[in-house]
């Protein structure tokens, strides 16, 4: 391990994070865009369509979140107990108290995608009741 090039790693690490960064941020403005959406349909059948489009589409986003944070979280292992990094011990160290259950890159990658996926699956649920409440 010790002819690893630590600048690279580390710098991978660094894309990975951009690149979550970067599509979480689509990620949210694709889905607000679709709760826009789905609120100013006019019939019952788009506001359904879209939001049956948003809950594949966020489905989707969480296995790339998944995916994204399990690099991330690989490489960093690697880089935290291989490179010896003071900088990067320092900021570990600061981080310390923060459960890691509770870290940016869960957040992002894993719990902000499945709390909209649950919020697009309650919006789901209240269309069809409240589609089933108009017919009766």
């Amino acid at each position: 391990m010790n002819n690893i090039d630590w600048h690279r790693c580390r710098a991978r690490i660094e894309h990975e994070d951009r690149l979550l960064n970067s599509r979480t941020s689509l990620f949210l403005v694709v889905n607000s865009i679709g709760g826009v959406a789905a609120r100013i349909m006019p019939s019952y059948a788009s506001s359904l369509l879209i939001i049956c489009v948003m809950l594949v589409a966020n489905v989707l986003w969480l296995f790339v979140g998944l995916q994204t944070s399990r690099a991330i979280s690989s490489l960093t292992s690697l880089y935290i107990h291989e490179a010896s990094d003071p900088i990067d011990d320092v900021v570990r160290s600061s981080l310390d108290w923060w459960p890691r259950k509770l870290r940016s890159t869960k957040i992002l990658g894993i719990y902000i995608p499945i709390t909209l996926t649950l919020g697009w699956l309650a919006g789901l649920i209240m269309l069809i009741v409240a589609g089933a409440d108009s017919l009766s």
